[in-house]
């Protein structure tokens, strides 16, 4: 029982600190958006997706755009995003299953704020965000985005999609704690087992 004591202990140790370390370091980089769905699409074209929205939850809408960078000068490359030039008109528009609209948005995505613009090396990623807006019950979503093309003509879009997050925790921050969890239950049964040793050991009955 004393092996048996010692393994929980250490697998529990192992178990909890893992957790922990991972799941404070996923969360501290988590921005407070959960990707839901991500949909490529067709520029000048209309696409939709359609999402079951949930109780609660916020929800954000977003036309993303990815840049491929290679080829790039090296005095551009080392501007990072500064040096991206990008203009392409957008429409999005959020209904509930009756067609009354819910969320909607209009406007340009290009290197200029409201867009965000993100990443480095070979890649940027430019994104307009919709949003957010609070559900209340749960429901049915139709998501429409009309993207554009670039209509300067200078980048290389290496993928366009339609993006929808929400505030829930990311799968793998609940795995970490998740983990964590299970490994103060481990360390736990060690300890008792170490007490039960103890008393073993040291009460003598009378």
């Amino acid at each position: 029982m004393r092996t048996l004591a010692i393994a929980f202990l250490l697998l529990g140790a192992v178990l909890l600190g893992g957790g922990l370390f991972f799941g404070c370091g996923y969360y501290a980089e988590w921005n407070g958006r959960n990707v839901v769905l991500e949909e490529p699409v067709v520029l000048d074209e209309r696409s939709t997706a359609d999402i079951s929205a949930k109780a609660g939850r916020r929800y954000t809408f977003s036309a993303r755009v990815t840049v491929d960078r290679r080829g790039v000068s090296g005095e551009d490359a080392a501007r990072g995003a500064s040096a991206l030039e990008l203009e392409m008109p957008f429409a999005m528009r959020v209904t509930d299953a009756s067609g009354h609209a819910l969320l909607q948005g209009a406007g340009v995505l290009s290197q200029e704020p409201p867009t965000s613009v993100y990443g480095q090396g070979n890649a940027l990623v430019a994104e307009r965000f919709v949003g957010p807006w609070s559900n209340a019950d749960p429901k049915k979503l139709h998501v429409a985005l009309d993207l554009g093309a670039d209509r300067r003509g200078e980048a290389s879009i290496a993928r366009a999609s339609l993006v929808v997050y929400d505030d829930g925790l990311p799968d793998r921050i609940k795995r970490a704690f998740t983990l964590a969890g299970a490994g103060a239950l481990v360390f736990l049964v060690g300890m008792i087992l170490g007490a039960v040793l103890v008393v073993r050991r040291y009460v003598r009955p009378r």
